[in-house]
């Protein structure tokens, strides 16, 4: 290049002298390329923040934390069931002590179970989906679900101890007779 140096390295005219533009060229896509995938992160990381924004939302609209008590309940009726049972002269005052440590561990929980929640839903549903979702549960029948469906499971699991405790006998010698004809037992 007949011209100065610096006019050939910044136009890049000489193949000669044109070393050093490729290098910046090289430099430049390495830096393009770095922006693009920081780019697309940070559209993840938005679309994340996004996707618990609506998380944020539903839990609200399903009042979770009353979710999260109406299992505290349900599991204390069957403890308290089944202390009953094994101890007919169990006082008032000890089975309420007992129901206290339990809410206040299910209390104790509830930040997990939240963060495991939204977890799941995060991974498995999409932004239409979690918004469709709170959508329904704004909705009359999505209210009622909200609070028939915790007590039918609270009724189910009263009804199902008892039946289980009825066949666990029965239950226990089918699959030992089924298991012996492979060498196993119970």
């Amino acid at each position: 290049c007949d011209q100065d140096r610096a006019v050939c390295f910044c136009q890049g005219l000489s193949k000669e002298e044109n070393k050093p533009m490729s290098s910046i060229k090289t430099v430049g896509k390495i830096a393009f390329s770095m922006m693009l995938i920081f780019l697309s992160g940070a559209g993840a990381q938005a679309e994340e923040a996004s996707k618990q924004a609506l998380f944020d939302e539903l839990f609200t609209v399903m009042k979770y934390d009353r979710i999260i008590d109406q299992m505290s309940e349900g599991i204390d009726a069957q403890l308290v069931t089944a202390l009953r049972r094994k101890y007919p002269q169990i006082d008032d005052r000890t089975l309420a002590a007992v129901t206290e440590v339990l809410h206040e561990s299910f209390e104790d929980l509830i930040p997990e179970m939240k963060a495991f929640t939204r977890s799941f839903m995060m991974k498995h549903f999409n932004e239409d989906d979690i918004r469709n979702i709170t959508a329904f549960y704004r909705t009359p029948a999505g209210r009622k679900s909200l609070t028939v469906l915790p007590n039918m499971g609270k009724e189910l699991n009263t009804w199902l101890v008892p039946v289980i405790q009825k066949m666990k006998g029965g239950l226990l010698a089918k699959l030992n007779k089924r298991l012996k004809r492979d060498g196993y037992e119970l």
